[in-house]
């Protein structure tokens, strides 16, 4: 690696910046709040800490959630949606297979 951040690797050039965003993804609901994911490890195996803020950005909750996501390079994402007070998220079993957990919310 060089001073400027790049890693090259069998032939590609990778960028490592010296910081990184304090989130690792977000997503939106309906009603405009929005899920950010922090790198910080949930209360479960393979969970995440999410803070949630309102569409005027006030942080409102803190939730640890198991949400699987694509990792590699700038494209990771988070595969989760909320519609209709629901939150419909792809969990990763053990055995490797992908499934589609559905969660009622329920906004107090």
């Amino acid at each position: 690696m060089d001073q400027k951040g790049f890693i090259f690797t069998f032939g590609f050039f990778y960028v490592h910046p010296e910081y990184w965003h304090p989130f690792n993804s977000f997503f939106p609901d309906q009603e405009g709040r929005l899920y950010v994911m922090t790198y910080e490890k949930g209360f479960k195996e393979r969970e995440f800490m999410f803070d949630i803020f309102s569409p005027d950005g006030i942080f409102i909750a803190r939730k640890s959630l198991n949400i699987w996501r694509t990792e590699g390079g700038l494209d990771r994402q988070v595969h989760a949606k909320c519609q209709n007070q629901r939150l419909y998220v792809i969990q990763e079993k053990e055995s490797g297979y992908k499934k589609l957990m559905v969660y009622k919310m329920n906004w107090q």
